[in-house]
């Protein structure tokens, strides 16, 4: 991971950089860094309902359960919509 002083990418990112994002989100929710911009420039903004992405406004809920994880990075200005669920009873945390 690279420093942010001169970061300016355009776009969303790539495949592996959404994996990238995942993992640190199920490894620390509390620190996730940006696969470009490094550390403490990623923020956690929601947890919506998965199946209100899309055509019409996401839906808040509590992240528990099914829900999709809403990240922003103040340097690079991207952000990204990771889905989650969780196994009934306890299970592990799984990216859909």
């Amino acid at each position: 991971m690279g420093d942010n002083s001169d970061v300016t990418p355009k776009g969303a990112w790539s495949g592996a950089d959404g994996l990238a994002l995942t993992l640190a989100y199920l490894e620390d929710p509390s620190s996730v860094p940006c696969p470009t911009c490094g550390s403490e420039t990623v923020e956690v903004v929601d947890f919506v309902d998965p199946t209100s992405l899309g055509d019409r406004p996401p839906v808040r809920v509590s992240p528990e359960g099914d829900y999709a994880v809403i990240l922003y990075c103040h340097a690079c200005e991207r952000a990204a919509a990771i889905r989650l669920s969780q196994e009934p009873h306890g299970g592990h945390r799984e990216a859909a």
